[in-house]
């Protein structure tokens, strides 16, 4: 999950995937996030995996786009099952090196070394974090505590206190539950248009710097929200002339924040009722 929450670079592009399906001419783009933080190893239930050969089983789906396309699945077993639908129902395969024909010799074996090659990375990625972690057991106590020490001692010192100040400062930040952050982006959306960064200062600012809203949070939930027609978007430049994609609330999506503030008022009213003074003649 921390890779989700705070490498996001990777996640806006493969957002912007929309963008390059309808360049090539698709009208209807789907964009399957189900999976997002999910391992593509295997080891876990992918639904929006699940959804996607559903959808290619039922013919109706042109391409699948992805920014590499072997990384839909880390293990040959799923990848090749995908592939081998894609082939029987015409359903293209595209990532950022090229597009690929499933039903063509060349094309399926070019996809198969790429997921052969996927694989091998997993396995390799894992293997060298299990030898690494052999290692540090194997190292006695002190010359662990030795070791950690001299590496630490490179490091610059004078920035120390900085980082603790920061940390201290954020402690009392609170996670939003994933309910209400829908309620509070609509909400600040209808005070005015903005970007994914606009959203979380104007939501930190007016908290009082305690709501805390992880990136890896946001751009899911204002993808949610734009598919249920509450936002729309549109790319423009910054104030520092910088590109972005500015998110704005709905005719829909005004009626159904009305709908969510009528509803967390009866639960505000509710709990106030349970953690308020105790009622007069005792508890139940």
């Amino acid at each position: 999950m921390s890779q989700v929450r705070n490498h996001l670079e990777g996640q806006r592009r493969q957002y912007d995937l929309r963008e390059r399906a309808q360049a090539l001419g698709f009208q209807r783009v789907i964009v399957i996030d189900d999976d997002l933080g999910r391992s593509g190893t295997g080891s876990v239930e992918r639904p929006g995996f699940g959804r996607l050969l559903a959808a290619v089983c039922s013919g109706k789906v042109g391409a699948v786009l992805a920014l590499e396309a072997s990384r839909l699945a880390r293990n040959n077993r799923d990848w090749h099952h995908l592939i081998d639908l894609c082939a029987m129902a015409g359903t293209l395969v595209i990532d950022h090196d090229g597009i690929y024909d499933p039903s063509l010799l060349n094309d399926r074996l070019l996809l198969g070394l790429k997921g052969t090659m996927s694989e091998f990375e997993i396995s390799l990625l894992r293997q060298r974090a299990m030898e690494a972690h052999k290692q540090k057991v194997r190292i006695p106590p002190d010359d662990l505590f030795q070791t950690e020490c001299s590496r630490r001692s490179t490091a610059n010192w004078s920035r120390l206190p900085t980082a603790m100040v920061a940390k201290d400062k954020y402690k009392n930040r609170i996670e939003l539950l994933q309910g209400t952050l829908d309620m509070l982006i609509l909400q600040t959306l209808q005070w005015g248009s903005q970007h994914g960064y606009g959203i979380v200062q104007v939501l930190r600012t007016r908290s009082g710097d305690v709501l805390q809203v992880e990136t890896g949070s946001l751009y899911p939930a204002l993808h949610r929200l734009e598919r249920q027609g509450w936002v729309t978007s549109e790319w423009k430049q910054t104030e520092s002339n910088q590109r972005a994609k500015y998110y704005r609330v709905t005719a829909s999506g005004k009626k159904q924040l009305a709908s969510d503030l009528s509803r967390w008022q009866q639960i505000v009213e509710a709990i106030g009722l349970i953690v308020g003074p105790e009622p007069k003649g005792g508890g139940a």
